[in-house]
């Protein structure tokens, strides 16, 4: 029996396995490809630095099409109720998704489905460990659980920007002009940290009234999971703090990425 009071690494006990078996089951990834598939996502996502990381990172993502390419054929085989199947149908139906198409979504459903929650686990427990006042708060009021989250979700998100943009033609903002063409990232941290629409944005308050954050995104291209995303991580939050009361981070700050 492991002893409760090792050290333990939180991303690989709890937040990289817990979105990642979700999205999974979801998706209809069966068990047995689950531990090379995560393996090689694991491996593409990790930072790069090297030319032998860069040429590792390509390794894995061949992995991980040659393994969607072939769930793809195993599910064109036999249908199930899961949601690669039902891709599957518009591919072939109406909506005409190619092969292309399909692969990449799925790739994408995965990667958006555990590596955010993942990050939103593993930031918020930094964030309430290195904040002491606010864990004690919700360790006296469970109820505040859902405040804590949306406040981790602003405070540290863990998509800290939204996908490339193009402005379509020059756009001047505060007297900045974006050409026609250019690329253009949205930092959504940034924005969390607007000191207009934030009373102190660089403090950590779970007790904040302005509850609003762009850590979902906004409008049309609202996250899809987000709901999912913030189930996921309160079932992480209650069942992690109430088995361990005592949790203390094990390695300095400065030591983690």
């Amino acid at each position: 029996m492991r002893d409760p009071h090792a050290p333990v690494d939180l991303i690989e006990a709890l937040a990289f396995p817990l979105p990642f078996t979700v999205i999974c089951e979801l998706l209809g990834v069966p068990d047995d490809v689950r531990p090379a598939l995560g393996e090689s996502f694991v491996g593409l996502l990790s930072p790069i630095t090297s030319d032998h990381q860069w040429a590792a990172a390509k390794q894995c993502s061949d992995h991980v099409i040659a393994m969607l390419e072939t769930l793809v054929a195993d599910k064109q085989a036999q249908r199930d109720g899961a949601l690669i199947s039902a891709l599957i149908d518009a591919r072939d139906g109406d909506c005409h998704l190619d092969q292309q198409e399909l692969l990449s979504t799925i790739f994408q459903l995965i990667v958006a489905g555990h590596d955010t929650v993942s990050s939103t686990i593993g930031n918020g427990a930094l964030a309430l460990l290195t904040h002491p006042d606010e864990l004690t708060a919700l360790m006296v009021d469970s109820s505040r659980l859902p405040d804590v989250i949306e406040e981790l979700l602003r405070f540290d998100p863990p998509a800290p920007h939204a996908t490339f943009r193009f402005a379509t033609e020059d756009v001047d903002i505060s007297g900045v002009t974006i050409p026609k063409g250019a690329q253009v990232l949205v930092s959504l941290g940034a924005a969390n940290r607007d000191e207009v629409a934030f009373t102190h944005p660089d403090v950590f308050d779970i007790r904040r009234d302005e509850a609003r954050h762009l850590a979902f995104g906004h409008g049309p291209h609202y996250c899809l999971g987000a709901s999912l995303a913030r189930l996921e991580t309160s079932i992480a939050f209650e069942a992690l703090f109430r088995r361990f009361p005592a949790l203390t981070l094990a390695a300095p700050v400065e030591s983690l990425h």
